[in-house]
């Protein structure tokens, strides 16, 4: 699924290059919260149901990076401290499921 976020966000930068002909068909948007759903095991230490701030690092470094976008480590960094603070909408210290795919959701490029 991480794939998949990785390739909508391809399409996202590629997408002006092949319009150029055509006009853009509309498309359907990803759906974030099944992505969510099933990569979510595979940072979600122990299955609490819940990410620490360390495992939200860890996922969102990996999109980045997987998007090409890391080339700052001290910018990722930043980035990722600053996004877990923003996902995390009751300031608990824990990304749930809901949090995660709404934040995700805000930041898709429309394709």
């Amino acid at each position: 699924m991480l794939r998949h976020l990785i390739a909508i966000g391809a399409l996202a930068i590629a997408a002006p290059a092949f319009a150029q002909d055509a006009a853009p068909a509309p498309t359907a948007p990803p759906d974030i919260a099944a992505i969510v759903q099933a990569d979510w095991p595979a940072y979600d230490q122990g299955a609490k149901g819940y990410l620490n701030q360390a495992e939200f690092s860890t996922w969102l470094t990996a999109l980045k990076t997987n998007s090409g976008g890391a080339d700052d480590p001290a910018k990722t960094t930043k980035w990722v401290s600053d996004s877990f603070k923003v996902t995390d909408k009751d300031s608990n210290a824990q990304v749930t499921p809901a949090e995660l795919t709404a934040f995700l959701q805000s930041k898709a490029k429309p394709r």
